[in-house]
């Protein structure tokens, strides 16, 4: 983390696998360094995020009113 942004950084390794039960290979092994870098706002309490899914308690006392048979 630096002081305007977070860093995020992971490595991706590709080891490929024999074709076909055979010894046969066709590419290389690779080992591949990522960075991403996300930078900072200012201020993120002021627009909180708003969620887009009903939360199951809030649907709890529909039950009440559904008459199931």
């Amino acid at each position: 983390m630096t002081e305007d942004s977070l860093v995020y950084t992971f490595t991706l390794n590709y080891q490929p696998q024999a074709l076909g039960g055979t010894p046969i290979i066709r590419t290389s092994s690779a080992v591949v360094g990522i960075q991403c870098h996300y930078m900072k706002l200012p201020n993120v309490s002021s627009n909180a995020l708003k969620p887009t899914r009903i939360p199951h308690h809030s649907t709890l006392n529909l039950s009440i009113y559904l008459h199931l048979y």
